[in-house]
């Protein structure tokens, strides 16, 4: 079994991961602060929008591992990591640009809300499978 969908999701998973965390390192240096957000909203965006990504995305990753363990359909294995994808990369993208520039949080509550859906669908593609 090459678990070749899990593969190339994780590795997606990780540069995102790395790349969020960039952004982090990069105020944290333009603040000079090694902990904390020190009241900067622009660190504490960028720190929320990684650890969100890193609240759920490795469980995402779990669930879909297991899927495709259990030779669930291919298409639907990709459709879902597709779709959680995007949901990440809106939520981030929301975070970390959209709400400063148009002060509204639609995007990242449309992030949020395909997250939770792909969560469910695969949770309970678990269950009856």
């Amino acid at each position: 079994m090459s678990l070749i969908y899990s593969s190339y999701l994780g590795a997606f998973l990780g540069i995102s991961l790395f790349l969020l965390s960039i952004n982090v390192i990069r105020f944290r240096r333009k603040h000079g602060l090694a902990f904390g957000d020190g009241g900067n909203e622009d660190l504490l965006r960028a720190t929320r929008a990684h650890s969100n990504f890193c609240e759920y995305s490795p469980l995402f990753l779990i669930l879909f591992l297991i899927l495709e363990l259990k030779t669930f359909n291919h298409y639907a294995l990709l459709a879902l990591a597709i779709f959680f994808i995007v949901a990440r990369l809106l939520h981030a993208f929301s975070i970390l640009f959209f709400e400063i520039k148009y002060k509204s949080v639609k995007l990242r509550q449309v992030g949020m809300i395909m997250t939770f859906i792909t969560l469910t669908i695969c949770a309970v593609c678990l269950l009856i499978k």
